[in-house]
């Protein structure tokens, strides 16, 4: 699980920084991809943590995680393979 915070820490620079987006619009975007991405149907939660647990299945979608990721990057660039690296003069160097 401290693995998928420090990557949210990351995702979140990356979108301070080479995104450029404001902070109410950073939290924002990351608040609506948790829902989207993390939301679980609240029946089923318990036993499919727990079952899940158990035979390592990983707990959220790694593909609606890309997918998420992929329209805040298209929504701030335009394009959704944007490369990360930054080569403009005002280019964030952090």
């Amino acid at each position: 699980m401290i693995l998928v915070f420090a990557d949210m820490n990351r995702l979140i620079a990356i979108m301070l920084g080479r995104l450029r987006m404001g902070v109410q619009e950073t939290i924002d975007a990351y608040l609506s991809l948790a829902k989207n991405v993390f939301h679980e149907k609240a029946h089923a939660a318990i036993f499919s943590k727990w079952m899940g647990s158990v035979i390592g299945k990983p707990r959220f979608s790694g593909k609606k995680l890309a997918e998420a990721i992929q329209s805040i990057v298209e929504k701030q660039t335009g394009s959704k393979d944007t490369p990360m690296l930054d080569t403009r003069e005002d280019a964030c160097k952090v």
